[in-house]
């Protein structure tokens, strides 16, 4: 458990997302939570690693200052919020009993391969850039922002596995600065969206501290090595990344049908 949470971090660092798609399901499957409880711990997980890592280095804060960035965060903790709210509703009113609660927890991992899948595709290095994002404006960046904050807040992943390519090909980041954005994006979106409803409910343990050290530790030793790669070698390892979790997540499932 401790090796693979060092490697969770390693991959959260290294191509800037990817933690809370590793994670989630470990804490649901092999953990026995639902995922109701196990998105929080995820979220706080990804976001404390990733202010860590963005904390050891040398990188100005002023970096990242600009309009595109800044509406994009913000339509994605305005969508967080929203979402676990509107979750808490369905599962309170609606599911209600632990049998339906659990079939919804299916029901969305099966959501989440197509989602995977798609940034996947849109990682991997191509000669062309999609039409469709090859245009950024403010407008734009908040509706990508509400569209992460709405994966986040789903699934207790921090999106960097679609902050990444969106950021890369819509708002022409170089493939490093949007690594870095992303890992910005999610420390915010795990501050918020995570580590602050475990402190207020008081579901912060040693168990969670733990985790969290070792997924820093991870962390940064993936972002120094994600500075020495070339670009093309990023994109691949996201793209190849992203492929093998919906691939996994989706043997799960299928088995778990079964």
């Amino acid at each position: 458990m401790m090796g693979f949470i060092l490697f969770i971090g390693f991959i959260l660092g290294a191509i800037g997302g990817g933690g809370g798609l590793l994670i989630l399901p470990v804490l649901v499957y092999f953990q026995d939570m639902q995922t109701d409880i196990a998105a929080p711990i995820s979220m706080s997980l990804v976001g404390v690693s990733a202010a860590i890592t963005l904390a050891s280095q040398k990188s100005s804060w002023k970096e990242w200052a600009n309009k595109d960035l800044i509406t994009y965060a913000a339509g994605s903790l305005l969508m967080i919020y929203v979402t676990k709210w509107a979750l808490g509703l369905l599962k309170l009113h609606v599911l209600q009993t632990n049998e339906w609660i659990q079939r919804w927890d299916h029901m969305l991992m099966l959501l989440f391969i197509p989602v995977i899948l798609l940034s996947a595709w849109n990682a991997w290095p191509r000669e062309k850039p999609a039409s469709s994002t090859t245009h950024w404006n403010n407008l734009k960046g908040f509706a990508w922002g509400l569209l992460t904050g709405c994966l986040a807040g789903l699934f207790g992943a921090g999106g960097g596995f679609i902050i990444v390519p969106v950021l890369h090909q819509g708002a022409k980041f170089p493939i490093q600065k949007a690594i870095g954005a992303s890992l910005l994006i999610i420390a915010i979106n795990g501050t918020f969206g995570g580590l602050a409803p475990l402190v207020w409910n008081h579901q912060l343990n040693s168990s969670i501290l733990l985790w969290m050290s070792l997924m820093a530790v991870g962390a940064v030793a993936g972002r120094f090595w994600s500075k020495k790669q070339q670009t093309e070698m990023l994109k691949k390892s996201l793209a190849i990344f992203l492929t093998a979790v919906a691939s996994a997540i989706f043997v799960k499932e299928i088995y778990t049908l079964i």
